[in-house]
């Protein structure tokens, strides 16, 4: 499988939180495994085990291990290899982040 990277320019407009969390990754086809790697209001990093080709703006549905994450609707905004960057839409509330930051303090 080919790398597909997408742009790199830096638009970040919310703080991102480094974690290391079990998660899954559904697209329509298919449910992955993967470690949430960070999070922040609008995106999150993810280490897919065994990744589907997918192309960017594929939409995909991100969930915690337990109720640490609810379902969040997403879109690949980048992929290099196993790690792929997702964009939330809507962005998350601060609520889910702080059910994120009490699992990494639990």
């Amino acid at each position: 499988m080919a790398t597909e990277i997408g742009p790199r320019e830096e638009r970040r407009r919310h703080q991102r939180v480094t974690v290391t969390l079990s998660a899954t990754v559904s697209t329509t086809e298919r449910v992955m495994v993967a470690t949430l790697r960070s999070i922040s209001r609008s995106g999150a990093s993810i280490e897919l085990e065994d990744p589907a080709a997918v192309g960017l703006g594929t939409c995909v549905v991100l969930a915690g291990d337990g109720a640490v994450l609810r379902d969040c609707n997403a879109k690949v905004v980048e992929i290099d290899g196993a790690l792929w960057r997702l964009a939330f839409d809507p962005a998350l509330p601060a609520t889910e982040l702080l059910s994120v930051a009490k699992a990494l303090n639990g």
